[in-house]
């Protein structure tokens, strides 16, 4: 049970009039370099004039979105001064007590817009906290993961375009194009991001998936390499991996392409689409051992998952490979004792018969396929509509 202890936005008894902002934002810097995020909140909440001092209020969001130790909605913040040695990890989303203030920053700032419609701080400040909204909240908060791109991208653009931006915001503004296919002008907000910052490993990764949609695969290649050198998370550098690979496919470098979707792989198992690019390659280059291994190890990752055997028989169909799909399916079957499993394997091995038009083989396959399901399912499952929409089809 988190405890919070509700603090108003001025506390006129106690409040430090500072003789102007330069000497109220020094303290406040020297409160938050040690650390002490509270007493730096507190500080300039007692002297933002209640939300209609525009440079006081964008220094709190800067404290809010940086260092709070808790969250409603990014609507309200929570702080604490922190103890020698603590990080705001340390203490962000869980139980303890903290101060909490209200600071609807989008409400806050919408106004203050209203009244300095050429103050780019605010433009930047607002853009930046629908993103940071974005990220914390998505799919959570009133407004739409979509509308929020929308109105970080807008806010930020018209910073730039009052003469406010930097890598981070040109980032943002990238990444909202991407996020709208709009990969031309992603790719040119995300390249003038990445040379200010050379080090935003991120962005260095959009720019590469934008690169790759624009069809430059050898630029997306260099740069989703060097994403994969810079990322130290495993997932990310995983799907660093899985993006490298896909460039090699594009561009038939097939033994390249094995080799990026095998260090995907080795990092994060759980995603089937590596998985899959490796199948792809293998079969490309012909070596049906490796292809059998990969389709195997595929499948294994994601046994119940009518998606991963989709892909393995798109991909044996797709290069002719009948025989080897046909071979896949009648291991699989022997190994698994799984109802679900083998119900799995037998529904595509059917959907595989149907489309290779053997309708004789098709039947026995979709009759063991209802079987294993009545096991594993409930009556009402429909799955078992399905396939008995098939087997009449086959009367």
């Amino acid at each position: 049970m988190k405890l919070f202890i509700l603090a108003a936005m001025l506390f006129s008894a106690a409040a430090v009039h500072a003789s102007d902002s330069t000497e109220l934002f020094r303290k406040a810097d020297e409160l938050t370099a040690q650390k002490k995020y509270n007493s730096a909140f507190k500080l300039l909440s007692e002297n933002d004039g209640k939300g209609t001092k525009s440079d006081v209020v964008v220094k709190e969001a800067d404290i809010a979105l940086k260092y709070f130790a808790q969250s409603i909605m990014h609507q309200a913040f929570g702080f604490v001064d922190l103890e020698p040695g603590q990080t705001i990890e340390d203490v962000r989303g869980k139980p303890g007590s903290y101060s909490l203030y209200q600071l609807p920053l989008d409400k806050i700032l919408g106004e203050l817009i209203a009244k300095e419609p050429k103050n780019a701080s605010l433009y930047y400040c607002l853009g930046t906290y629908y993103y940071e909204v974005l990220t914390h909240y998505s799919g959570q908060w009133a407004l739409s993961d979509a509308e929020l791109r929308t109105k970080a991208r807008d806010n930020l653009l018209k910073a730039r375009e009052l003469g406010t931006s930097d890598a981070a915001s040109l980032s943002i503004i990238g990444f909202a194009y991407l996020s709208d296919d709009d990969f031309k002008k992603a790719s040119a907000f995300l390249g003038e991001s990445l040379k200010l910052d050379p080090s935003d490993v991120n962005c260095r990764y959009n720019l590469s998936y934008a690169r790759y949609c624009e069809k430059d695969y050898a630029a997306s290649l260099d740069l989703a390499s060097k994403s994969f050198d810079g990322y130290t998370d495993k997932v990310w550098k995983a799907d660093a991996a899985k993006l490298a690979g896909n460039c090699c496919l594009q561009t038939k470098k097939y033994a390249d392409a094995s080799a990026w979707f095998r260090k995907g792989i080795a990092l994060y198992p759980d995603d089937y689409f590596t998985h899959n690019g490796l199948l792809q390659s293998c079969i490309s280059e012909g070596k049906d051992n490796d292809a059998a291994a990969a389709a195997d190890a595929m499948f294994a990752q994601h046994p119940t998952f009518p998606k991963v055997a989709d892909l393995i028989a798109e991909n044996y169909l797709r290069a002719g490979k009948k025989d080897e799909l046909d071979s896949f399916f009648t291991r699989s079957i022997a190994k698994y004792s799984d109802s679900e499993v083998k119900g799995n394997l037998y529904f595509h091995q059917a959907t595989f018969y149907l489309d290779t038009e053997e309708k004789e083989k098709a039947k026995p396959a979709l009759v063991s396929a209802r079987e294993c399901f009545a096991k594993a399912f409930k009556k009402d499952h429909p799955v078992f509509g399905i396939i008995d929409e098939a087997l009449k089809s086959l009367e």
